[in-house]
């Protein structure tokens, strides 16, 4: 009887620690996404050397950035074939795109442009701010322009009065990629330095105020709840962040995935990241946890920029064009984060568990 309660004990072990190695690899090594949906929707350049790059989308109207062109807007209301309804060129390299109370943000070499898309049919030229380096991206919040300015770092401004300061100090130690706004401070992107977080209260001298102390690249940032961020890097870097202090930002939980994650989006407990080797891929975040989910494209797909509405997801993919895909049937699985056989395996444990357990009181009694 000794030896058979040995034997139990063994296999006990034995199916803990295969229960648990798959997660351990998924997440020590370069994800194997579970397949996704196709896209509903396609629209593509006629001009092989078009380059899809960013997406804003308001209502029925995408706003796509066009490296190598300008800007196209497009009729999305029906998701399934997005329709060309103007566009215009611009003379430099787009980079980055914001949409904000009828009006786009665009990012063109070192100039944020902005322009009137109240008629989508006809866009028009408000103003252009000179930055001091290439604009990765733009934040709007009431009347104030945040600009992830590269090696000019943060800057602000507004469209009447321009940038509010000249530069920051110390700027080339805090060069900037992607930026989001929450009231009196401002969540920063930055390379070699992580997520850098600053007190905004005062427009025309922004200070930092902490920091994540690490020594990854960040190219995008997004929110996830009230207090948390989520942070997408260089070589698949990704980290939820609790931002509650933000004086002492706490590391929940990372994941390196395949390549680097260009742009992020949260919906409810799911994070949909644009990355540059798999395209758009998914993950759960339930308790906290990055959980690899779906991956849209099972052939892998560049992708440049992701926005999400209440029913869909956008993806700029770089020379495939821009793609819409059904947001439900985009987060609705999750199949390699916790593998279905390590749930059967740790559930087989928990019962030869409970079987010890009763074996050994009926000894006693």
């Amino acid at each position: 009887m000794v030896n058979k309660l040995r034997i139990s004990r063994i296999i006990l072990f034995v199916f803990l620690i295969l229960g648990t190695l798959p997660w351990m690899i998924v997440r020590a090594q370069d994800i194997d996404y579970a397949d996704g949906p196709e896209p509903i929707g396609l629209w593509d350049s006629s001009d092989s050397l078009d380059s899809v790059v960013g997406v804003a989308v308001n209502d029925d109207s995408a706003f796509l950035a066009i490296s190598g062109f300008g800007v196209r807007i497009l009729d999305v209301s029906d998701p399934t074939n997005p329709m060309s309804v103007s566009s215009f060129e611009l003379e430099s390299e787009v980079k980055a795109i914001t949409y904000s109370a009828d009006k786009i943000y665009v990012g063109v070499g070192s100039e944020l442009k902005i322009f009137d898309v109240s008629d989508p049919m006809n866009p028009s030229s408000i103003t252009n701010i000179s930055q001091h380096s290439t604009v990765q991206e733009i934040a709007v919040d009431g009347s104030y322009i945040y600009i992830a300015d590269h090696s000019g770092s943060l800057m602000i401004a507004t469209e009447a009065g321009g940038n509010l300061y000249s530069t920051l100090p110390n700027a080339n130690d805090y060069w900037c990629y992607d930026v989001v706004v929450s009231e009196y401070y401002a969540y920063t992107a930055t390379s070699s330095q992580g997520l850098i977080i600053w007190d905004i209260s005062d427009k025309y001298n922004p200070t930092i105020v902490g920091g994540s102390s690490t020594d990854e690249t960040a190219y995008s940032i997004t929110f996830y709840g009230e207090d948390k961020v989520i942070v997408g890097g260089l070589k698949g870097y990704l980290g939820i962040f609790d931002v509650s202090s933000v004086t002492d930002p706490t590391l929940l939980d990372s994941i390196t995935v395949t390549s680097d994650i260009m742009a992020i989006q949260t919906h409810e407990n799911t994070a949909i990241a644009a990355d540059y080797t798999d395209g758009i891929v998914t993950f759960g975040l339930t308790l906290d946890t990055l959980t690899p989910g779906n991956c849209l494209l099972p052939d892998g797909e560049r992708a440049h920029d992701v926005e999400i509405n209440d029913q869909y997801v956008f993806g700029a993919m770089g020379f495939s064009g821009f793609m819409i895909w059904d947001l439900d049937e985009a987060i609705k699985s999750f199949g390699v984060g916790f593998p279905f056989y390590d749930w059967i395996l740790l559930g087989t444990s928990g019962i030869i568990f409970l079987t010890l357990v009763r074996y050994k009181l009926k000894k006693r009694k």
